[in-house]
Parts: C-alpha cells; sequence; structure tokens
C-alpha cells in the first residue's frame, strides 16, 4: 500500500501540469481593456476579448481542442492579443472608453 501512495505522490505533479493548457495569444490583463488595446496596437495586432463562463463545456471545449490546434495557435498569436472577460465575473474592468465596470456588467453591455 506504501508503495502505491508513494508511487500516486511521484505522479501527481506531472498529471497536474499536463492538464494546464498553453494558450500563447492569451495575455495576462489587470482588465485594463483601454490599455489592452494600446498594447495590441503597439504589437500590430488586434484586441480578442474571449467571454467565457466557469463550467461551461463548449468554452472548455475552446480551449482543451480548438486553442490547441497548432495553425489556430500560430494564427491566433500573429494576429491576436487575447483577454478573457468571464460574464459572470465580478472583477473590475476598465473599458476602452475608460468607463469602469464588473465583467458581467461588461458582458451585458456588449449583449454577451
Amino acid at each position: 500500500m506504501k508503495k502505491y501512495v508513494l508511487t500516486l505522490i511521484l505522479l501527481l505533479p506531472l498529471v497536474c501540469m499536463s492538464a494546464v493548457l498553453r494558450i500563447p495569444f492569451l495575455k495576462p490583463s489587470m482588465l485594463n481593456l483601454k490599455d489592452d488595446l494600446e498594447d495590441a496596437k503597439r504589437e500590430g495586432k488586434y484586441l480578442f476579448i474571449m467571454f467565457h463562463q466557469e463550467g461551461c463545456p463548449f468554452c472548455d471545449k475552446m480551449r482543451k481542442v480548438t486553442f490547441q490546434d497548432k495553425g489556430v495557435q500560430d494564427y491566433f498569436t500573429k494576429h491576436f492579443y487575447m483577454v478573457e472577460i468571464d460574464i459572470r465575473g465580478s472583477n473590475k474592468v476598465v473599458d476602452v472608453d475608460g468607463k469602469k465596470m464588473t465583467e458581467r456588467q461588461f458582458a451585458h453591455k456588449y449583449g454577451v
């Protein structure tokens, strides 16, 4: 029994690391979209706002399948600066016009 527990403890970090999905075009954001838009322009890219919801199977599939495709990664990395907005989130967002609101309010404002 101790062997199995030790084996599990040693393998757990490897399993956890493989569960982390790499999305190279997803940028860390403080949710100041005005600044994000300026950063995107500076890089010669479009600002891509990915609206998502925790637990959404379609969002999960997008991350696990579509965004893991090498062709999609190459294209999106070249053309887009992506940030994520949780449609039910309560984090503060600064819109491109400078107005402040929650992620949820932002999504509602744009009809998501």
